[in-house]
């Protein structure tokens, strides 16, 4: 009896118990987007229990005959990863949760894509794993007769007489839909990118005051603007070294877009 109360006692911990977490999805996993447009979906990791989680998120990608498509995930607003950290352990303390950002970057070619993005409990990985596909579809970005500008602060392209505003991630016709309560803030994408002596942000702000911030892949805020105006474009003169770096627009305290750039010599 005794050999056997020691066996039962070196099986338990191999076992494991399994920690009681969920993630929420807090966008579309079904995305519809215009070629070099950096998606951005918003995941919430909540742990359920009293006592700290030992999870692990994962990625994998299925950009098949779209090599030139990224996926990369920031933890939080300090911490974005290169395309190449497909894995990373993380604590999500006790009743408390962690925000994830999974980014998925179609810099050309018009297509479909997959990324999935997976959390497990490293105690328990084989009954723990919690799952989401995020299907993302591009259309063509517009040709070089197209006019890119603004109306009433608003981003439009005007192609073959037609205008077309940007909203919700996508050009859409100008049309009874735009009111006032269209205008949401937002960013671009810098451009040009990757930038060298210089590149130009165009933003828009639901209110009058709003703020970029700049961070490093470190998480190390490395350039803070004040932004005055509810829509204008800003742009920076070589003050950044070569790198990649994640740029963020906040307005009342809260992350309403990030974008990554890329600054070269």
């Amino acid at each position: 009896m005794k050999k056997l109360y020691i066996l039962t006692l070196m099986i338990l911990p191999v076992l494991g118990f399994s920690q009681d977490f969920s993630f929420d999805i807090l966008s579309d996993t079904a995305i519809n987007t215009t070629v070099g447009s950096d998606v951005n979906v918003d995941i919430n990791i909540v742990n359920n229990t009293g006592n700290d989680l030992n999870l692990r998120w994962r990625m994998t990608a299925d950009f098949t005959g779209e090599e030139s498509w990224e996926d990369y995930i920031c933890e939080g607003v300090l911490i974005c990863w290169p395309t190449t950290k497909r894995f990373n352990d993380i604590v999500v303390e006790a009743n408390g949760e962690s925000e994830i950002f999974h980014h998925i970057y179609a810099k050309t070619d018009s297509g479909a894509g997959v990324s999935e993005f997976c959390v497990f409990d490293l105690n328990d990985s084989a009954n723990t794993v919690i799952c989401s596909n995020f299907h993302v579809t591009t259309e063509a970005a517009a040709g070089n007769d197209t006019i890119e500008g603004f109306v009433n602060g608003v981003p439009v392209i005007v192609v073959d007489g037609d205008t077309f505003e940007l909203f919700g991630g996508v050009y859409v016709p100008l049309g009874l839909e735009y009111v006032s309560t269209a205008f949401a803030s937002s960013i671009s994408q810098n451009a040009p990118n990757p930038a060298r002596d210089f590149t130009l942000i165009n933003y828009q702000l639901a209110t009058s005051m709003g703020t970029l911030k700049f961070h490093d892949l470190t998480g190390k805020l490395v350039k803070q603007v004040t932004l005055n105006d509810k829509t204008g474009q800003y742009r920076m003169n070589g003050e950044l070294e070569s790198g990649i770096y994640f740029y963020s627009l906040w307005e009342n305290g809260t992350m309403i877009d990030s974008k990554r750039m890329q600054v070269i010599d």
